[in-house]
């Protein structure tokens, strides 16, 4: 658990769930740049928390 500073409220709790489970995927692929998402759900397909990023390509991976 994590708390705010001069805070008694906590900001973040554990999440009791038996399995956690990702869907990532790359929504733009280009040549300069890149945009992915992720998403966390529980096997109910309850979403728990979403993520976005563009990502500036400087070239190829070896």
């Amino acid at each position: 658990m994590i708390k705010n500073f001069g805070d008694s409220k906590p900001i973040l709790t554990m999440i009791n769930t038996p399995r956690i489970f990702t869907d990532a995927k790359v929504l733009h692929d280009g040549r300069k740049t890149m945009f992915c998402e992720c998403n966390i759900l529980d096997a109910k397909g309850k979403l728990y928390a979403k993520a976005s990023a563009t990502f500036f390509v400087t070239g190829l991976l070896d």
